[in-house]
């Protein structure tokens, strides 16, 4: 259904916008990815999605080339040169090293900004919907407002032609001046809300909806559930269940690569073999769990080669810094699991009160739809009054606004049950893609 704004006092204008076509939900929702906000999310994701990329390569093998030059004499007769030119490499290749360690962290980083971003799209697109729903129910207002001017002042040329003819006071005639001036106002007022509404909703979403027709009849692809049914699925995705989840998993990961760290001893190996002027040698240092390769040629030097092998250990004997921090990620893992606990059972109200805002709204669609049907027939009864002369025009008139306001109540309280809808799904971890148009 389709809703003009009519002006009564520019009939022109009102009858080219009652052929204009209305500017859809899904048609609004469309400019979404385009605004700001939506692509500095989208570069979020981005950059989580980097700095895996870089913690990945991080483990792959580095390698240096290296060299020295050295010109020397002693008493200015002769001159000794010598020098080396090398390459050396070195890599993580135990799994306790923290180049891998770093490449859990950051994947866990890009599941939480993914799942965040998640949550701020589903937000956007909440927001956007009832933005849409309230510019197109405040376009209601000001038609029904300017119906109401007109029946009023109407009403007011009647008291003051009554009160000409002394059948009215002249109290009677300042009520209906008075009642015409606030039907004024609340057109003004009406019209500014909308303004208002469009510039509320730049604000929020960085959408800029354009003047136009906004139509209510737009329906969303909600399932039905149980209310166990929707806490079962709230438990199951959402966002900051899942985030909390990987805290705690993050924590515990934590305790466990310090209490694996305190138990290793800082030892390493190292091994060269060279012939003549050319060497080559490995390493690896447990601790860390990096290893080393490194191969070099030397000139002007008196190497008759060989090799060589070495052994360095460092084992704490005393290490109270140590036990301390332990102490504080143990402290973590439980403070993490109690965060957990929290959000679950701030999930499960959460539900219970969404589900009951859904109950609620449904309900007063209902009572409005009865409302709306009783203003049909009421309508019906003084039309057909009028068409016997036992009612007048003015009635006719003031039958039909209360028929527009039951309208509107009615899509007041479906604009409310669209956004119980959306808070409940949002609520359940659902996302909004394609519940909306």
């Amino acid at each position: 259904m389709r809703f003009a704004r009519p002006i009564p006092l520019l009939l022109t204008l009102g009858l080219m916008q009652a052929h204009a076509a209305p500017f859809s939900l899904g048609e609004a929702l469309k400019q979404l990815p385009t605004t700001a906000v939506w692509q500095n999310l989208n570069l979020a994701a981005e950059k989580a999605h980097q700095n895996l990329k870089a913690a990945q390569a991080a483990t792959q093998w580095t390698v240096n080339a290296s060299g020295n030059y050295s010109l020397n004499t002693s008493d200015f007769s002769s001159l000794n040169q010598s020098g080396s030119v090398g390459v050396s490499a070195s890599a993580a290749v135990l799994p306790w090293a923290s180049a891998f360690q770093t490449i859990s962290t950051s994947e866990q980083n890009l599941t939480q900004t993914l799942l965040e971003v998640q949550t701020q799209q589903n937000t956007l697109l909440m927001k956007a919907t009832q933005g849409y729903f309230t510019l197109a129910l405040n376009q209601l207002k000001i038609e029904v407002a300017r119906k109401n001017q007109i029946l009023l002042e109407a009403q007011l040329a009647v008291s003051e032609q009554q009160r000409t003819q002394g059948t009215t006071s002249a109290e009677s005639l300042l009520q209906a001046r008075q009642k015409a001036l606030e039907a004024r106002a609340a057109v003004l007022t009406a019209e500014s809300n909308l303004n208002l509404a469009r510039e509320e909703l730049l604000t929020s979403t960085g959408m800029a909806f354009p003047d136009g027709e906004y139509s209510t009849d737009t329906t969303l692809n909600v399932q039905t559930h149980s209310l166990q049914q929707w806490q079962t699925l709230a438990l199951q995705n959402r966002n900051d269940l899942q985030k909390a989840a990987l805290a705690v998993t993050q924590a515990q990961q934590n305790l466990q690569q310090a209490q694996q760290n305190k138990k290793l001893p800082d030892v390493t190996l190292n091994t060269t073999a060279s012939y003549s002027d050319l060497s080559v040698g490995a390493g690896l240092n447990l601790k860390t769990g990096v290893g080393s390769l490194q191969s070099s040629y030397s000139f002007g030097s008196n190497s008759s080669g060989g090799v060589k092998f070495s052994l360095s250990a460092s084992i704490p004997l005393l290490d109270p810094a140590s036990e301390a921090s332990l102490g504080t990620l143990a402290l973590n893992v439980k403070s993490a699991q109690n965060a957990l606990d929290t959000a679950i059972n701030n999930a499960t109200l959460e539900i219970k009160q969404r589900y009951a805002q859904l109950e609620n709204t449904t309900a007063q669609v209902q009572n409005n739809q009865m409302a709306l049907s009783l203003a049909e027939e009421h309508l019906k009864g003084v039309q057909a009054r009028v068409k016997a002369g036992l009612s007048t025009a003015l009635d006719e008139q003031s039958a039909q606004l209360s028929l527009d306001n039951a309208r509107l109540n009615l899509k007041t309280s479906q604009s409310s049950l669209t956004s119980a809808q959306l808070e409940l799904l949002i609520s359940a971890g659902q996302t909004l893609e394609g519940v909306t148009p």
